[in-house]
Formats: structure tokens, sequence, C-alpha cells
């Protein structure tokens, strides 16, 4: 097992520079309360906080600066432009190609939403263009939408958010993981998750409070980034490598609010002395391994082999000898002392293929 290192970072932001109702110092403050190495901000229609000078470490925090297009359907989270960019909910391959012009990337955004009559006047904003080309990955798991859409009622929402917040997001959307595996299949497609964070404000009377507030959001769900170098503070490179894990999809992601992920780690390695980390390919062969330490003795670790479950075992060390080459990716389910296994961590496949 190769030494890693592991960053905490927090995707799908809003900020006062959008519709999001915290400054970027505030959504520093909280983010630095919580033990978060990164926030990727992504305000919509604008890199202005960019422009303002906000990208860049912030004590042991850095804060990257992208930005959400899109208007009505087809919201892409962007990064690493130098230029605004108007949406194109028609053709949103348009979009991709032009964040790719300037040495872009992207994740669809929220793209399983089905939305409430509760919120927002039934408005929701999916992905209904299957056929686009180019974009680095998925969000497949993002806390606020998720939860707006599962709320039956009003007494049912209120019940939640004051008792059991985290029940209404327990796992992705029924068809992001079939998907997901369908899409990987055809080429490296890389899974994330966010919190599309807003923190908007609820108003009773003289009382005012913050509905899904940043610290709460930032103890809830999180990316992982897996590095083979660490990031320091100050560090000049520190952005490049941020960018290169999140295209490569080296990280897993994760609901940290069952149970802190961030000593999991997975991999493979062959007889070759090829290593693979995940989102990377590896040479299958004989002596070809994929590895996974699930943290938790709670915690049960499931190997999905091109979208069927292959093993599943309540076990911390795993070496899984791979019989043939497939596209491999490990989940891990936390049972907490009440109640059934609940999912928590994915990692992004590993793609053992043939010389």
């Amino acid at each position: 097992m190769e030494q890693l290192f592991c960053y905490s970072c927090h995707m799908h932001v809003h900020s006062t520079f959008s519709d999001g109702h915290g400054s970027p110092e505030e959504i520093l403050s909280a983010a630095q309360k919580a033990g978060i190495d990164i926030v990727c901000l992504t305000d919509h229609h604008t890199l202005e906080p960019l422009r303002r000078g906000w990208e860049g470490w912030h004590g042991r925090t850095l804060l990257l600066v992208g930005t959400e297009i899109g208007e009505k359907a087809n919201h892409y989270l962007a990064f690493n432009l130098r230029r605004e960019l108007p949406a194109n909910d028609d053709d949103p391959q348009q979009v991709i190609d032009a964040v790719r012009s300037q040495g872009g990337f992207g994740f669809l955004a929220h793209p399983f939403e089905r939305g409430s009559s509760l919120f927002l006047n039934g408005s929701h904003f999916p992905w209904n263009n299957w056929q686009v080309k180019g974009y680095a990955g998925l969000e497949l798991w993002n806390y606020c939408s998720q939860w707006r859409e599962a709320v039956r009622s009003y007494r049912h929402g209120c019940y939640h958010y004051l008792f059991n917040r985290h029940r209404l997001v327990a796992s992705p959307p029924p068809q992001a993981l079939p998907t997901w595996d369908k899409l990987c299949r055809q080429r490296p497609v890389v899974g994330i998750c966010g919190s599309d964070a807003h923190a908007l404000p609820l108003k009773a009377g003289p009382f005012t409070a913050s509905v899904f507030p940043y610290p709460f959001l930032f103890r809830s769900m999180n990316n992982h980034l897996l590095l083979r170098q660490p990031l320091r503070p100050g560090q000049q490179q520190a952005r490049a490598l941020v960018y290169q894990a999140l295209r490569r999809g080296n990280l897993f992601f994760a609901l940290d609010a069952l149970a802190h992920p961030q000593k999991f780690r997975c991999g493979a390695f062959n007889g070759s002395g090829e290593k693979a980390l995940p989102g990377e390919k590896i040479t299958f062969d004989r002596q070809a391994v994929l590895y996974a330490f699930n943290p938790s003795p709670r915690g049960t670790i499931r190997i999905i082999k091109n979208g069927e479950l292959v093993y599943e075992k309540k076990i911390q060390n795993l070496y899984f000898h791979l019989l043939s080459p497939g596209i491999y990716r490990v989940e891990v389910y936390y049972t907490p002392r009440f109640g059934r296994p609940r999912p928590w961590i994915y990692a992004n496949p590993i793609y053992a293929q043939r010389r």
C-alpha cells in the first residue's frame, strides 16, 4: 500500500456573489472550524471572487473559484476558467466545449434532480442531454437538492430537519450509480458529491435562522482527495494538484456525518509493480490486487465490478485478487449501533485493462 495524503474537499458552494447568503469570509470561517482543507466556490455565472483575489490559501484552507453555468436545465460546475461563459440550456455541449477551450473541466450538477412542489414552485434543474461528451464527471450525491425532493409535506420536512436530517439523503438517487457504472464502461467518468450550499435565511417573527448553514453542510458530506504528495499552506502548485486529482477522480466521497472517513484508503497494484489510485488504470495480470482499508469496525466493504456486486464482507483490511479485467469500485456501508447498514463511502473506479 503506497503512502497517500488525504484532503477533504467541499464542492458546490454559493456565496453572496450569487444567491448564497454567506460571504467568503463566513464560508472560510465555517470551513476552518469544520476542518475542511479545500472549498470550491461555484457561484452562478460569475468569477467575481477570483477577480477579487479570494482564490488561494487562507490559513490552512485552500479556496478555489469555479462557477455554475446553466439556467433552467443542464447546470454545469466548471473549474479552471479565466472568464465567464454564457449558459446554453438547449445545447449544453457548447458549454462543455467552451469550458475545455479555456483549459477548464467540469461536472454535471445534480443531474438526477426531480424537485418538489413544496419548494421553488416545483422548479428543478436536471441534466436532460446525455449525448454530451468531454465532461469530467457527475455530481452523484447532492445534499440540498436531494433533501428538498425527499420532503413529502411541511410537517414531514420540519420533523426531519429538527430530529433526523441525514435520513432524507441516506444514499445517492436510485438512478445515479447505475448511470455512473454504465458511463464508466464507455470511458472514465469521475463521481463527486456536493452540498449546493446557500445558507438560506428563515425568518419567524423577530427570529432569524439559516436553513442548512455552512458549518452543518461542511460536516455532513465531502469529497476526499487522495494525493501522492502533501499539500502545504502557501504551496503555489496546490491548485494544480487539486485540479489534477479532481479531473482524474483520485478521490472518494462520503457521508461524513455517519462516521469520519478520512483514513479510508483503496487502490490497486499488479505483479509488474504498477500502482493505481481510484480513477486510474492498471494493467491486469495474475498478481493484480485491489486493496481497501475501511477505518471503522462497523463498516462493510463492497466491491462492484462492471456495475455488479461481486464481494461484500464486514472487514477492515481487504486484499482482493482480480480474476479478470474490468472496472472495479469500492463502497463501504456503515452499521450504526441501532439500525440497518447505510451507504457511507464511495470510491471512484479503478480500470483494470489487458496490456
